[in-house]
């Protein structure tokens, strides 16, 4: 049995698209029958409940000071590999575990004892340099380089995202493989009847049909479009309603979120457009099925997790036209300009008013319940794969 590592210091609340595409792997690796690997996630002792719920069924938990940012243990080893090139007390913890591979962790200096399998999740600031700062993009060239450089094998999660690797270092594209990953709804949300949307109509304050967008508020997920669509509609007397879920904060801008709230107090759009913020999984699938339509409105994806959400729920989406949500290819989705207000709007108001019901399409659905376990094999024996791979290249 292979025993592939995960650290898990990567991961946390403010990236759920992370969490959610760790915890995604880990399930597909846990379907294969032949077992030739075994996944073990390293996670502080501080991690959040939440995040190890999500690995937990999937793959075993080792929980330890090391991984905790600013931790005694956490300090002495960031001044070793730093300083004196060396992953002395990490090594030690893995080898104790009989570690092979170091999977999707950013490990570079130090490790040599271990197969590297890095992830790079996109190239998004090599099309969008404007929203990093010259700072950001000269420091993601930079590890985006060392990482090819230093890896055994480096993941992207799209065909776009390889083609992205190979202008950007065509020497190390013989590294590069594809990984498109799948996503998994927790079937509970399939049990719920209709009835619990009273629930959650009094939970987040809003009543009737709705769109949906569960993004982060990060500025190129672009929501101003759709706030601006929303704004055209208005003023046509066409009252449409959007529930937006996401973790409200954008590092890279952090006044954005307030332009954000001001436009929508400025616009009298308070009845329109909800703020939830960060809300339970179950809900966010809950309010997916029961939309007139998912939105993703952004400039840039590396692989998007709504879609895949949405493909493995059955769900209709209207979506920014760019190459990876063509590549991803959802059935039943109506694309729209993402530089294009007047386009936007009336994809909305196309939606909106052809009366689609607040409720799951059962075909679709079906149709997805019935694709999503030979997706989720091919996902995992992808993965599988990869690592075989990687092993035999080390063996020569």
């Amino acid at each position: 049995m292979i025993k592939i590592a995960f650290l898990g210091s990567l991961y946390s609340k403010q990236w759920m698209g992370g969490v959610n595409y760790l915890s995604n792997l880990l399930y597909a690796i846990s379907q294969l029958e032949e077992k030739k690997i075994e996944a073990i996630v390293f996670l502080g002792k501080k991690t959040n409940p939440e995040i190890i719920e999500k690995f937990q069924p999937h793959a075993k938990i080792i929980q330890d000071s090391l991984f905790d940012r600013k931790s005694f243990k956490w300090i002495v080893s960031t001044i070793l590999e730093r300083y004196f090139n060396t992953s002395l007390l990490t090594d030690r913890l893995l080898h104790k575990y009989g570690i092979t591979i170091l999977s999707h962790s950013t490990v570079l200096n130090g490790y040599n004892n271990f197969i590297k399998i890095n992830w790079i999740p996109d190239f998004q600031h090599l099309h969008l340099p404007d929203f990093f700062s010259n700072a950001d993009n000269k420091n993601r060239n930079s590890f985006y380089l060392q990482t090819l450089e230093q890896s055994d094998v480096v993941i992207v999660s799209s065909r776009n995202a390889y083609q992205d690797a190979k202008i950007f270092a065509p020497k190390h594209i013989n590294k590069v493989k594809i990984l498109q990953f799948v996503s998994q709804p927790n079937k509970k949300v399939f049990t719920l009847k209709k009835e619990y949307l009273s629930d959650l109509e009094t939970k987040y304050d809003f009543k009737g049909k709705f769109f949906y967008l569960p993004n982060q508020f990060w500025k190129h997920k672009n929501h101003m479009l759709i706030f601006n669509a929303i704004k055209k509609l208005k003023n046509m007397n066409i009252e449409v309603l959007l529930l937006c879920s996401g973790h409200m904060q954008d590092y890279r801008n952090p006044l954005y979120i307030e332009e954000v709230k001001t436009f929508i107090y400025n616009n009298k759009l308070d009845d329109n457009i909800k703020l939830m913020g960060l809300i339970d999984y179950d809900d966010v699938l809950y309010f997916m099925r029961y939309s007139i339509a998912v939105i993703n409105p952004s400039f840039f994806e590396g692989w998007s997790s709504t879609v895949e959400e949405c493909k493995s729920i059955g769900k209709n989406m209207l979506l920014s036209d760019i190459p990876i949500h063509r590549e991803q290819n959802p059935e039943n989705s109506l694309y729209f300009d993402p530089y294009n207000v007047d386009n936007t709007a009336e994809a909305l108001r196309k939606n909106w008013l052809e009366n689609r019901p607040s409720e799951p399409d059962i075909y679709l659905e079906k149709q997805a319940k019935d694709k999503l376990l030979k997706r989720t094999l091919e996902f995992a024996q992808t993965y599988e794969n990869i690592v075989l791979e990687a092993i035999a290249g080390s063996e020569k």
